[in-house]
């Protein structure tokens, strides 16, 4: 197996491409798919993957092949023709959805908007749950963290009760231009 990609900008379509074989060859080849041997170049292939939990693959664990079907479907072009894969564009979309705080609902309309502009033959998913299907088998799901406005503490573990920042004592919550508290508003999202 050729190990160049090894050795590619993490970035690369030739990195892609590698990790993808690798993937298909591991579990091809392994006695256990539940445990695959690391593809660094450090260890050589020697180490396996170990200590991993449920959540950290996500419906995949039970089921590699899920795994490399939605890799498999990810890589078609959005449409017939496009250089842009279903899933770049639906990662970077997912990230608009992600940084402006868009409600699953509106991210559903912005797909179904952007289905009817693309081509026939498109394979952007129509819908969010669609959508969150695909990136939970790569587990690529997110939680959102409440944190201190001024990047104090973030509002979990120990802190995850409070209301107010332990170090600079800055609310959880938005402030109004009034000056009142609004709860349920989080001043910062991580």
């Amino acid at each position: 197996m050729d190990k160049s990609w090894m050795y590619a900008d993490r970035r690369s379509r030739e990195y892609e491409v590698g990790v993808e074989g690798f993937l298909k060859f591991a579990i091809e080849n392994s006695r256990n798919v539940n445990l695959i041997h690391c593809p660094c170049i450090k260890c050589g292939n020697i180490l396996q993957y170990v200590d991993m939990e449920d959540t950290d693959f996500g419906d995949s664990l039970n089921d590699p092949y899920e795994f490399l079907n939605v890799l498999g479907d990810g890589d078609k072009p959005l449409y017939p023709g496009s250089n842009v894969t279903k899933l770049t564009a639906l990662v970077r979309l997912y990230n608009l959805k992600a940084k402006y705080g868009l409600s699953d609902s509106g991210f559903t309309d912005l797909l179904i908007c952007f289905g009817e502009i693309l081509p026939e033959g498109h394979h952007l998913p129509s819908s969010m749950y669609e959508a969150n299907k695909t990136l939970h088998a790569l587990g690529m799901d997110y939680e959102k963290i409440h944190a201190c406005p001024n990047d104090c503490v973030l509002y979990r573990k120990d802190y995850d009760e409070s209301t107010n920042c332990p170090r600079c004592g800055l609310s959880l919550w938005k402030i109004r231009k009034n000056g009142h508290v609004n709860e349920g508003v989080p001043a910062k999202v991580l």
